[in-house]
């Protein structure tokens, strides 16, 4: 569970840093 939790983090700073790269998701989105 706790490695599942980290897995999720990477995923998340992962499509954080590619949509900072290519602005076209809007961030409210990455939350949802």
């Amino acid at each position: 569970m706790i490695a599942n939790i980290f897995y999720n983090l990477d995923n998340f700073f992962q499509v954080g840093m590619s949509a900072a790269n290519t602005p076209k998701i809007p961030f409210h989105r990455l939350l949802t």
